[in-house]
């Protein structure tokens, strides 16, 4: 289930595009390659 703190951000990022499609999207990339363990470690 999506919130909408995530889901609105996406969408803008999606609709506008440029700078802020990219660092959007470069963000969700590196949350989403460490495995979760050791992005709990980190924080």
């Amino acid at each position: 289930v999506m919130s909408p703190t995530h889901l609105y951000p996406g969408c803008a990022a999606g609709y506008f595009g440029g700078w802020w499609d990219a660092l959007a999207s470069r963000t969700t990339d590196v949350v989403l390659g460490f495995p979760q363990l050791v992005f709990m470690i980190a924080i």
